[in-house]
């Protein structure tokens, strides 16, 4: 950018004083002007971060478009006169509008805007510099004060703006991030009309370069208005976007014309349309009241009437009819009055996943009590708290359970021992009056104040939810629902009711059914399940599962619900690829759904496509029938689509609060206005957006709780329950996520004793809270590390290792010998002591060169010769002893994938003269994250070691131009390679142009063109030898006390130099030989003998090299790109195969330009032969290859 934006800069005149700029860079003004920018842009913020349709590239395309449109002249008459009585300009007043619209949007308060200005006018000569304008915006400012703001901070940039953009980059020493533009991605212009025609195509060009950012408002002012185009970087925001964007800043700008004077923050923002399309958007979902105002256990017993004899529950092989879970759950719910249970009585409930579960959960409802689940599981401490916050009269257990509940007020009720004395009750339906506000059960989530707090359920948000549930989930009497989550978290009630008011049946999962991922679906198929809902995490793994095993679809399930956390996209293609490949596409519907448990179970759903891929992340949808959603900014603001905002839900199943919490109900349960109605509306702390179909798009959360496996939980709490321990002065804790989405809680601890051990605080913690808020990891600190203001800075805090195994917690362990030697052939070449049969090779930290090691080591083991691309292929020992163990049915494909993406136009690099394209990988993965490529190499049978390889380049470059046109079967073709692979690539081009295909882009890296280079530009590699002999002998001369020395080393030297000379000969004429022996077999298909098996491939290659630069020379119809090394390496160095082509050929291009119709294109890359490919040389190729993959690609 620093280089276009010097362009910018440029005089057009061409009779510019440049002495006179000379003497300036030594002045007075010159200091002080960089002095005033040093101070103007002081820890700036880098990037502004604008809400985008697209995650941003590793790496800026500079792909744009431009959104026309045009400002009404009354407006902008009305603006002018607001300029004239503010005292400021136009451009001051437009701009201003432009820094509210990116504040509002970011919420970030420093905001950077780039802008160009005439900095001097003599006659027709104009001289532009870009500026960049900092301003601090806030929510309490008003039109007029932030006016005033901008026009001080316009003025002193204009009077400080001879300093070039290029030269205040250069000074000031910006960190440079090939992703963004340095210091401003946003630029502002405003130019008269009569400016344009001087300008010409200047201005045509200054839009170009603008365009380059990722967003640029370029206004042109006309008698008739405004015209304004809005550029925009199109690999960040679709034309859609940008459109209500424009929309937006025209509606701030009519609100600052109607109230100059208002709060920024109170501006209208939003465009009729869209206020419009927000309130449909929920109208769609309103009217769904709890009609007859019928209880769920009403419900319930209305169902028992219908199908009394059909089965309501299962358990192994158990089962309740209706009318018995009915009868039953009555006498409970009898004795439980007797005990005197009523309305708004809590009751615990602390039973193992049983018949009696479900009985004892409506026993209480019909008693007309509201259930309090306790697991016990939990710490005592915290069963403790729990009983004696909820106030718990009654206990509801079983004989084995009795004891797990810390001693306590309540009276105890075993349902199993006492089963006897509760039949006694009457099997008839209790009377008991209940009303939609009574709570129907409580359920404790994790607090920030280091105790669980109850979330209030009342009857009427559980009744609206189960029938809203039962509509989306189409949930009927023929329905066989798995009953999965422990009632401890409300996703059991989301399995439970909606299943039991309808007339399903109910299936109680057993242990051992979840344990088992392999035989999970095959359990589902016996059952004859037709509904399942699971946990996001246990789905994730179970999605892994199926794509590694072939494992039969269930043919009675019709619906997998899931939730707890954020789905991630890549399971999600798992699943729609195995339910294609099931032939259920049609038949078999998967649901994400979100909902925080003070909203009663869910929120929205998502009904994923089986069959449209995938784009971006998963969204979680809208909201059920019977609520409503809207997404505010912090001063509770809708903010527009698109724009991140935090998540606020409506509706009836809203809970009442939190137990003995007023405050924290009070902060959490607001009353908001929309549309002049009054809601109750539930802040749910997560950000969220919505998508321009009205889906919403979950973003994380804003404060300090996360999810994990499903669990909720807040951070504080952890860190309060840590800051217990009396040796414990400060802590932190955070949540690691992994590149497979793993989430893991790292605990960062400062002790003020020295001795204090990660088990001590995990015993701790163990008794004080559950496993599934225990940290994964401890960090001890010296002190903890700290932002400039004095904050903890989080980003500072070290990641640990927590996948160094110090447990056995994710240690798979091999199943067979091939598994246990490759474990021990890979824990020997990365180092490391213990590794699971799942572990990815390239994770550990491995890398070609160690790849080569690896595959060495399972050559000399196993007698079993791979490429090492295989590597790519099954990255993992339990991939890899599969391959081993099956590689004999057939041979391996020539293209390998080395990087997924979405480009239209793949890469294909060719593989070296050693047959390996491992070499590409950090160059594949330095390129665009869209750019999909592909390696080819040789192919190999996979019972021996012999290369499937012709003799000739022709041949290779043939067989290889048709298995890439298997992958890609039109143009246009882009093809690279280093070394030998850039001559094949050459080739592979000149063939399909005879073929009559486009072929673009020939990228050679640091190789040589047989048939071009001719004898007399190349140095013998033995006249080289034969040089750094003289140059050692002329070197060490004055350094030998004796000549006997000097004669000792010069025989020694000949003597190694002879020795090499007649070893390589000797060795050149036995493998040429054999290769023609090869080629002899080959061609007649003869069994090729064992004398012509396990050739090196590079001793191939150079044979066909040789044959190949005395045959006619290829022609490539176009400009071919050559990549050159130059790092000059002496022969005495080690790293000789690193030594670059350019120290050995006289010609710079290397003989390529004599076969090129519009000759060579040379880049010079820092690193060796070898070492280009490689960090951090590899970073510069691929910054240089990417703009000509782009160009092709547009």
């Amino acid at each position: 950018m620093i280089e276009q934006t010097q362009n910018m800069t440029e005089v057009t005149s061409k009779t510019v004083d440049y002495a006179h700029w000379e003497q300036w860079l030594q002045s007075d003004e010159y200091t002080n002007q960089i002095n005033y920018w040093q101070g103007q842009l002081a820890n700036a913020v880098p990037l502004l971060e604008l809400p985008t349709d697209r995650s941003r590239p590793s790496v800026q395309t500079y792909k744009s478009d431009r959104f026309s449109f045009k400002l009404a002249q009354n407006l902008v008459q009305s603006l002018e006169s607001l300029s004239v009585g503010k005292g400021v300009s136009l451009y001051v007043t437009l701009l201003t509008a432009f820094k509210i619209l990116l504040y509002r949007y970011t919420e970030q308060s420093d905001i950077l805007v780039g802008s160009t200005f005439n900095i001097d006018s003599k006659e027709s000569n104009f001289l532009f510099n870009t500026l960049v304008l900092r301003t601090n915006v806030a929510d309490e400012l008003s039109v007029s004060e932030l006016l005033n703001r901008v026009q001080t901070v316009t003025s002193e940039a204009q009077n400080n703006g001879k300093l070039p953009f290029a030269k205040l980059v250069e000074e000031l020493h910006f960190e440079q991030d090939n992703s963004y533009n340095p210091l401003f991605q946003v630029m502002f212009t405003l130019q008269k009309e009569h400016e344009l025609s001087k300008l010409g195509d200047r201005t045509n060009r200054l839009n170009r370069h603008c365009s380059m950012l990722d967003l640029t408002l370029d206004l042109q002012e006309a008698k008739a208005g405004i015209q304004g185009n809005l550029e925009y970087n199109t690999d960040l925001f679709d034309c859609e976007t940008i459109s209500r964007m424009v929309g937006h800043w025209q509606t701030l700008l009519e609100g600052i014309v109607a109230n100059p004077e208002a709060k920024i923050i109170h501006l209208p923002l939003l465009t009729t349309a869209e206020k419009q399309t927000f309130i449909e958007w929920n109208q769609a979902v309103e009217g769904s009241e709890n009609s007859n105002n019928f209880n769920i256990q009403q419900l319930f017993e209305a169902q028992v009437e219908l199908t009394p004899d059909a089965v309501a529950v299962e358990f192994n092989s158990q089962q309740l009819t209706y009318q018995q879970l009915n009868q039953q759950a009555n006498q409970l719910a009898h004795h439980l009055q007797s005990l005197g249970i009523t309305a708004e009585s809590l009751v615990g409930i602390c039973i193992e996943r049983s018949l009696e579960m479900i009985v004892g959960l409506l026993g209480i409802l019909k008693a007309g009590g509201a259930y309090v689940p306790l697991d016990p599981n939990y710490p005592q401490e915290r069963l403790a708290y729990m009983v004696k916050d909820a106030n718990i009269s009654v206990l509801l257990t079983q004989t084995k359970w009795q004891n797990a509940i810390p001693e306590n007020q309540a009276q105890t009720v075993n349902l199993d021992s006492d089963w006897s004395q509760i039949t006694t009750n009457s099997t008839k339906n209790p009377g008991v009056s209940i009303v939609d506000k009574n709570l129907a059960y409580v359920i404790y989530t994790s607090g920030s104040t280091g105790n669980p707090k109850g979330v209030m359920i009342t009857h009427q948000g559980l009744t609206s939810f189960t029938k809203s549930a039962t509509q989306v989930y189409n949930i009927s009497q023929s329905d066989r629902i798995l009953q999965f989550a422990s009632i401890n978290f409300d996703a059991a009630v989301e399995e439970i009711f909606p299943c039991l008011c309808v007339g399903a049946t109910l299936v109680l999962r057993t242990d051992a059914m979840v344990s088992n991922l392999k035989t999970f679906f095959q359990t589902c198929a016996d059952l004859e399940l037709t509904v399942l809902g699971l946990p996001t995490a246990y789905w994730h793994q179970l999605t892994a599962e199926l794509k590694t095993k072939d494992v039969p679809c269930p043919d009675s399930l019709r619906l997998v619900m899931i939730g707890g956390e954020a789905a991630m996209p890549e399971p999600v293609r798992h699943w729609q690829k195995y339910v294609e490949k099931s032939g259920k596409s049609d038949r078999l519907q998967l649901i994400n759904s979100y909902g925080p448990t003070e909203i009663t179970v869910v929120a929205t759903t998502y009904p994923v496509s089986p069959t449209v891929p995938l784009v971006g992340e998963v969204p979680i949808g809208k909201p059920l029938p019977h609520l409503q959603s809207h997404i505010l900014d912090r001063h509770q603001q809708p903010v527009p689509i698109g724009v991140p905002g935090e998540l606020y839900v409506g509706g009836d199943s809203l809970a009442r609060g939190y137990l003995n919490r007023p405050e924290l109900t009070q902060e959490k349960f607001i009353v908001h206005s929309f549309n002049q109605e009054v809601s109750r509306l539930y802040k749910t702390g997560d950000l969220a957006r919505y998508l321009p179909d009205g889906e919403i798009e979950y973003l994380g959360r804003i404060d300090n709780q996360v999810k994990i496996r499903g669990f909720r939980i807040e951070l504080g709490e952890v860190e309060a329950v840590l800051t217990q321990h009396p040796e414990i002065s400060e802590v932190a804790v955070t949540v690691n996520e992994d590149g497979s989405g793993d989430k893991r809680l790292i605990a960062y601890i400062v002790s003020s004793s020295e001795i204090l051990q990660t088990q001590e605080v995990r015993s701790f913690l163990q008794e004080r809270l559950p496993n599934y808020m225990m940290p994964s990891a401890f960090v001890f600190l010296k002190a903890m590390p700290l932002t400039p203001n004095g904050k903890l800075d989080r980003r500072a805090l070290p990641v640990p290792d927590i996948n160094s195994r110090q447990t056995n917690t994710d240690l798979v362990l091999p199943t067979n010998d091939v598994e246990q030697k490759l474990v021990e052939i890979w824990s020997e070449v990365l180092g490391i002591d213990s590794i699971s049969i799942q572990d990815n090779f390239f994770e550990l930290g491995g890398h070609s060169l160690l790849a080569v090691k690896l595959f060495g080591e399972i050559e000399s083991h196993f007698d079993r010769k791979f490429p090492l691309t295989v590597l790519f292929e099954a990255p993992t020992i339990e991939q890899l002893a599969i391959t081993l163990q099956t590689s004999q049915q057939g041979d391996f494909d020539s293209i390998v994938k080395l990087k997924a993406g979405n480009s239209q136009t793949p890469l294909f690099l060719v593989h070296d003269a050693d047959g390996e394209t491992i070499l590409y990988s950090q160059l594949a993965n330095h390129l665009n994250p869209e750019q999909t490529v592909y390696g080819i190499r040789p192919r190999y049978h996979a019972d021996s070691s012999t290369p499937l390889l012709p003799t000739r380049i022709s041949q290779m470059a043939e067989n290889y131009v048709k298995e890439m046109r298997r992958v890609q079967p039109q143009g246009p073709y882009l093809i690279g390679g280093l070394c030998a692979g850039g001559v094949l690539a050459f080739e592979m081009a000149c063939q399909l142009q005879a073929q009559g295909k486009e072929v673009p882009l020939v990228a050679i890296f640091d190789a040589i063109s047989p048939q071009g280079i001719g004898d007399n530009h190349q140095v013998p590699v033995n006249q080289n030898r034969q040089e750094s002999f003289a140059k050692a002998l002329k070197g060490k001369k004055t350094s030998f006390k004796s000549w006997a020395n000097v004669l000792k080393m010069a025989f020694t030297k000949a003597s190694n130099l002879i020795s090499y000379e007649v070893s390589t000969r000797t060795k050149k004429l036995t493998n040429n030989l054999r290769i023609k022996l090869l080629r002899y077999c080959s061609d007649r298909n003869i069994t090729i003998p064992k004398l012509c098996q396990n050739i090196p491939l590079r001793n191939i290659y150079i044979y066909a090299e040789d044959e190949y630069a005395r045959s006619k020379p290829s022609v490539y119809r176009g400009q071919l790109t050559l990549w050159r090394a130059t790092e000059k390496i002496d022969f005495d160095n080690p790293a000789i195969d690193d030594t670059p082509v350019i120290w050995e050929v006289q010609d710079p291009l290397f003989g390529w330009n004599k076969q090129a119709t519009e000759g060579v294109v040379a880049h010079d890359i820092p690193g060796g032969h070898s070492s280009m490919l490689q960090a951090p040389h590899v970073e510069v190729m691929a910054q240089q290859l990417q703009p000509y993959i782009d160009a092709i690609n547009l």
